[in-house]
């Protein structure tokens, strides 16, 4: 436009896959703290869902992954596609992919390594 400007205001409505309709308030976070109760989180779960590709494992392969065991290439070949695809590809680890087992629950970060699919990050059942 040819001519000077400034900003007067910013306000961030998101980040990647999370937005700020599911931001807690300041206000709220003091009263849960004062009341003595847990913080409200998103589950580590859903979190990976929306930021990584995830993988269906079964019950072997997710045992398998707990012991830190590899797990055959062709794994991530299962993985489908994160559920807010907004995050740009390399927001996320590149190659990596979440691992769930039947029920759901995380497992395992994973990635390739060599002819292989290796836990990048194993969590506690």
């Amino acid at each position: 436009m040819g001519c000077g400007a400034h900003l007067t205001a910013l306000r961030r409505t998101g980040v990647g896959p999370f937005t700020v309709d599911e931001a807690a308030t300041i206000a709220s976070l003091s009263a849960v703290v004062a009341a003595g109760q847990a913080l409200p989180v998103l589950p580590l779960a859903t979190v990976a869902h929306r930021c990584f590709p995830a993988v269906a494992l079964d019950e072997a392969e997710a045992r398998a992954l707990r012991y830190g065991q590899s797990l055959s290439a062709t794994v991530l070949d299962r993985a489908r596609a994160p559920e807010h695809p907004v995050v740009p590809k390399t927001a996320a680890a590149p190659g990596v992919a979440a691992g769930f087992d039947p029920a759901g629950v995380l497992v395992a970060l994973l990635a390739h390594k060599g002819e292989r699919t290796r836990p990048v990050l194993v969590l506690p059942d």
